[in-house]
């Protein structure tokens, strides 16, 4: 066991940064994930119940989405222009590695939008 302190992954925490922002608090009371359309490129969504929930985009005035049946509880999933680019929790997880899309880019995208 190691007595070093846990890192959140930083695409998580840029999320929190995200929601602190735009005044999002207490996603637990949503009763579903809490989703964002970040820019014209990046979607999120946040699991903040205590059971995997899906996630599903059914708003034909919006660019659409791959739905995603199971997001497990606390793990948070990005979208690339539509497509499943990231499932992962504040440890950690999985995220795309194209030039266009991956934690870095996605990252980016949120700090343009926060104003960093």
């Amino acid at each position: 066991m190691s007595d070093q302190p846990m890192q959140i992954c930083t695409a998580f925490m840029k999320i929190i940064e995200l929601a602190e922002h735009i005044g999002v608090q207490d996603i637990k009371s949503f009763g579903v994930p809490w989703t964002h359309f970040v820019d014209e490129h990046w979607t999120v969504a946040v699991n903040g119940q205590d059971r995997s929930c899906g996630v599903y985009f059914t708003n034909d005035n919006m660019p659409r989405h791959m739905d995603l049946d199971d997001l497990p509880r606390y793990h948070a999933a990005v979208w690339f222009n539509g497509w499943l680019a990231g499932i992962f929790s504040p440890v950690g997880g999985t995220f795309a590695a194209g030039t266009a899309a991956n934690e870095e880019t996605f990252v980016a995208a949120i700090d343009a939008v926060i104003g960093k």
